[in-house]
């Protein structure tokens, strides 16, 4: 965002910077705007509960094998229904179909925000909607990397840690959705996720390159732009790695299960393993084990050419099979581990011994 997080053109609306920058660089404003409000309002609440109460008043199996009729006409059955649920027949009959995507009834927010409150709700709408059009996004934050690392991670997303020519301060580098091929809606959900932790974190910047109509542009968000910072519920890990952790230490009692061991250099950059592997026994046998979420070839290739270069042969990756973004396979002569769901901790020893 420019000075103040203010555009010239619409006030308090964020703006991406080029030498032509209007509003016409904005097409997803009024669908961000539509999308914020539906999100403060709520269904009418009941409208299921009246329409299965009605469904079973009306025939006398309830399976969708044998439906048949019961008598009586509708007013008598939205009379049966009010008499068990103790409302009138009418407000059974107002919400019966408000379950369908075009008889939706919604009611106001609680409270109804100011209109600075509207302008930094919709501009972080705005902000996450720029970052489906990205083609990287570059962060920096109060605190160093490793939140950040443990932020994209938590996401699945294609990250790595790099140091720029002439700077002293890491930064974190992610790719955007334009810049794969495949699963790009849900990468794309997963990066705009991002927003609004570092939003509520402390200081932070983040700069990205986004594709609209055709045109690269550099779009720019910092602590102090207008943008809301909601509440963000409890901390969580990643159930995957819990489940791994448990289960990796029933499968080998012998070894010693480290999360978030100290970074590798691999090169220009750091690899922020998610666990250290280390045997009780001999505690020379150290295997590294990173999980990662998203992912391409040249991605993987590009990490294990690194930690080649770097003499750094103990790292297993494990990749999910399901959300891979390119086409090809992976990586041959890699420790590289699939898997669906859950991570086998056999498969993990096994590639740990294999040489």
């Amino acid at each position: 965002m420019p000075p103040g997080g203010q555009s010239d053109d619409t006030p308090g609306v964020p703006s991406a910077n080029s030498a032509s920058a209007s509003a016409n660089h904005f097409p997803c404003l009024p669908r961000s705007c539509s999308a914020e409000q539906r999100r403060r309002c709520s269904l009418a609440c009941g409208a299921r509960k009246f329409k299965r109460r009605f469904l079973h008043e009306s025939y006398d199996t309830p399976s969708l094998a044998r439906w048949r009729l019961k008598g009586g006409s509708r007013s008598d059955v939205l009379t049966r229904v009010g008499q068990r649920l103790a409302i009138a027949p009418t407000v059974v009959a107002a919400p019966l179909f408000a379950d369908l995507p075009g008889e939706r009834i919604v009611v106001s927010p609680h409270a109804i925000p100011s209109a600075t409150e509207a302008i930094q709700r919709i501009n972080l709408t705005l902000a996450q909607a720029m970052l489906f059009r990205a083609t990287s996004v570059r962060v920096r934050a109060e605190g160093g990397v490793r939140p950040l690392v443990r932020l994209a991670k938590l996401r699945g997303l294609i990250c790595a840690v790099s140091t720029p020519p002439g700077e002293s301060a890491p930064r974190l580098e992610v790719s955007g959705p334009y810049a794969l091929f495949r699963r790009t809606l849900l990468y794309g959900r997963a990066l705009a996720g991002i927003v609004p932790p570092l939003v509520a974190s402390g200081r932070f910047s983040l700069q990205a390159t986004c594709v609209v109509r055709g045109q690269a542009l550099d779009f720019s968000l910092a602590t102090g732009d207008p943008v809301s910072a909601p509440e963000q519920g409890r901390h969580f890990d990643s159930q995957l790695e819990q489940r791994f952790v448990r289960d990796f230490r029933k499968a080998a009692p012998d070894w010693d299960v480290i999360r978030e061991p100290e970074p590798v250099r691999a090169g220009a950059g750091l690899v922020f393993p998610d666990f250290l592997l280390r045997h009780r026994g001999d505690p020379t046998r150290r295997f590294l084990v990173e999980i990662v979420g998203f992912w391409t070839r040249e991605y993987l290739e590009k990490k294990f050419a690194a930690l080649r270069k770097a003499s750094v042969e103990n790292l297993i990756i494990c990749v999910d099979a399901e959300r891979g973004c390119s086409e090809g396979d992976l990586p041959i002569g890699a420790r590289v581990l699939r898997f669906k769901r859950k991570i086998d901790p056999a498969a993990v020893l096994a590639l740990a011994n294999a040489r």
